[in-house]
């Protein structure tokens, strides 16, 4: 009993979570309304950096969450989730094979459409070798997938709003917004601002927050560290169960890879941009 009234209160801190962040929208009649969550893998070193995560309805968070937390407790009881120390057998934080693979199902089971934006460390350094320019990792990721999020005919066909939110950023304490931060959300309502109304609801927040709290980054956080490990294996290390479950999902998707000529795409806007 104890544990079913854990489950729904996690369900019901996810859902008032998302209608915090839809200032503006209420008293409007829709079906639903869609949240973005992202976690980021590799932005401070190593051959793949990626930015990931899923977009979901305000209810089929709520539905993840009164799923995925008592899952959570059961492994791990009161210690918060990071897939970097579940993958790890000695760590506090070690989650075995099987409880992984269940929590990749929980995900697949709940969210509408898997979106991610990846910049391979060799396409940057020839950018870097060919232009003498040096792109930041999480920025151009962050383009990635905001730029096709609002250029994907699926999700310009829903009428609903859409909030992001993003795992904070830029070594601050929680509550203190980064400079990073900062700039990119000046960025986000930047581009909001140039855009049509239709446009302008998928931009209808932006927000950075703490993973151990705000549960829908959890899983962000297991896509983001699934996708840099596969492309750092490699074709010829078998593939984690728990990331076959993901791969497999029913679940529709947005990739953005930055190979060199889609940095040169992204160097040409910037140049023209900033000539008189």
């Amino acid at each position: 009993m104890h544990s079913a009234m854990q489950s729904d209160r996690a369900g019901e801190l996810v859902r008032e979570f998302g209608e915090s962040l839809y200032h503006g929208f209420f008293g409007k009649r829709y079906l639903f309304m869609l949240e973005i969550y992202f976690d980021d893998s590799g932005t401070h070193g190593g051959p793949y950096c990626f930015l990931a995560g899923y977009l979901a309805s305000t209810q089929q968070w709520a539905e993840f969450a009164k799923q995925w937390v008592p899952l959570r407790r059961e492994y791990l009881g009161d210690r918060p989730f990071k897939m970097s120390a579940a993958n790890r057998e000695k760590d506090p934080g070690y989650i075995p094979e099987e409880g992984l693979v269940r929590m990749a199902h929980c995900i697949a089971d709940h969210v509408e459409m898997e979106v991610w934006s990846a910049l391979p460390e060799y396409y940057a350094e020839k950018i870097q070798n060919r232009y003498g320019v040096s792109f930041d990792r999480y920025r151009t990721c962050f383009t990635g997938v905001l730029t096709d999020v609002l250029q994907d005919p699926r999700v310009l066909s829903w009428d609903e709003p859409l909030t992001w939110t993003f795992d904070h950023q830029g070594g601050t304490p929680q509550n203190v917004e980064s400079e990073l931060e900062s700039s990119l959300i000046r960025a986000f309502n930047h581009v909001k601002s140039v855009l049509s109304e239709d446009y302008q609801k998928l931009l209808q927040s932006i927000t950075f927050a703490d993973d151990e709290f705000v549960v829908p980054l959890q899983a962000a956080d297991f896509l983001a560290w699934h996708k840099r490990r596969r492309h750092a294996d490699g074709a010829d290390i078998r593939e984690r169960p728990s990331c076959e479950v993901l791969r497999r999902a029913d679940t529709k998707r947005i990739e953005v890879i930055w190979f060199d000529h889609k940095l040169e795409d992204l160097l040409d806007q910037l140049t023209r941009r900033e000539q008189p």
